[in-house]
């Protein structure tokens, strides 16, 4: 599944969902239909009906998203760059628990052996585009690391794993302008039975998305998106988040000219319910192409992977 990727214009004007009305391209209006019937999620449905007039409290937050996706800069970084949105370490998986711990907690330092020189590298996309970045040395690369947790000192004694290692790689990761194999130093200590990935590249020639995340409360019926990928010119599907009582599910979208927010909605429910989450799929029809366009999470007001995580 692809990620979408991010476009140029920065107009405020919201493109009708769905078709209906407007759209970006001057389309004619339309009728817009009767509200689609939700699904219960107590029934276990295997997708969720999209509604084309969405909910004000679902409008309100989707316009929060887009003013913060603009004033962090995320957008215009997202449209005019390339950008990883990718973790920029790649873990895979540890055959000890005291593995686990230590690496999980930045645990770890290299080796008197370990090298791995500095050097140009690039970034190839899905498209064959070549992207020249800098690569940092292993060890660089490793402090960058290190300098996030609490290091071996702060172990009380605990596993310290060595690393004694590196080689230079790739590995296929999600940026602005799609999936892309991007330079990866892959990091051995005794005991791995697969390597601690990091990328290679410096933060300056391939930075992170300038995000900052929505983090203050919003009203319960409005449902966050916890994937989303294209489907198509016209639509993509997104993973809706909700419980396992809520009623009356349905789908909701935002356009506007360089970003498109999506999620959900929930009548809520009555009585006890064991509060369990569950992700359903939804295909969101648009009004005007994806194209490059980053779909949006109404709840955090992050760009959407497509898995969820």
């Amino acid at each position: 599944m692809a990620v979408v990727l991010a476009l140029a214009a920065c107009g405020a004007t919201p493109v009708t969902p769905g078709g209906v009305g407007t759209s970006a391209a001057g389309d004619s209006p339309a009728t817009a239909p009767a509200r689609a019937r939700g699904v219960d999620a107590a029934d276990g449905p295997t997708s969720i009906p999209f509604e084309a007039t969405s909910s004000s409290a679902f409008e309100a937050r989707a316009k929060q998203a887009v003013d913060r996706m603009r004033s962090s800069g995320a957008a215009a970084a997202y449209a005019t760059s390339l950008v990883l949105l990718s973790s920029r370490v790649v873990e895979t998986g540890y055959p000890t628990d005291d593995l686990k711990t230590a690496f999980s907690s930045y645990a770890f330092r290299a080796g008197p052996t370990l090298t791995g020189a500095a050097r140009a590298g690039v970034v190839t996309t899905v498209d064959g585009v070549r992207h020249p970045v800098e690569l940092m040395s292993a060890r660089d690369t490793l402090a960058g690391v290190v300098r996030l947790g609490i290091g071996c000192a702060g172990t009380s004694g605990g596993a310290c794993p060595v690393i004694t290692r590196a080689t230079l790689g790739t590995l296929t990761l999600s940026t602005s302008r799609g999936r892309a194999l991007v330079p990866v130093w892959q990091f051995w200590a005794d005991g791995l039975s697969t390597p601690y990935q990091v990328v290679a590249a410096t933060e300056a020639s391939l930075p992170d998305l300038p995000m900052k995340p929505l983090f203050d409360a919003y009203p319960a019926d409005v449902l966050s998106a916890g994937y989303a990928r294209r489907d198509g010119d016209r639509a993509v599907v997104a993973g809706i988040m909700h419980g396992t009582c809520d009623t009356d599910l349905v789908s909701y979208v935002l356009e506007t000219p360089d970003l498109v927010v999506v999620g959900g909605d929930t009548a809520g429910f009555t009585g006890a319910c064991n509060a369990a989450g569950v992700v359903t799929p939804s295909r969101i029809p648009l009004a005007a192409p994806l194209a490059t366009r980053p779909i949006v999470d109404v709840g955090l007001g992050q760009v959407l992977g497509e898995h969820f995580a």
